[in-house]
């Protein structure tokens, strides 16, 4: 079994139609034995991709978040 993280830039609950169309790909696409967690942004921006000052303060909580997915047996992040 492959277990993997997803990191989506974007706010889950403010995107809901993309997490839907996006979890719906990935389901699409994957093996069978693949289990695939979608993680969003849940602390700062994630609803304006527009500015890169937001990218920089969302990459705090991405690197964060590869050291859930370490802890948490991910084969990939």
């Amino acid at each position: 079994m492959m277990k993997l993280w997803y990191q989506s830039m974007s706010k889950q609950k403010a995107w809901s139609a993309y997490n839907q169309a996006l979890r719906g790909i990935l389901e699409q696409v994957k093996d069978p034995d693949t289990e695939i967690e979608v993680h969003g942004i849940t602390k700062i921006g994630g609803v304006a991709d527009q500015y890169h000052y937001l990218d920089y303060l969302e990459s705090g909580e991405v690197l964060e978040n590869v050291q859930h997915a370490v802890r948490g047996g991910y084969d990939a992040f």
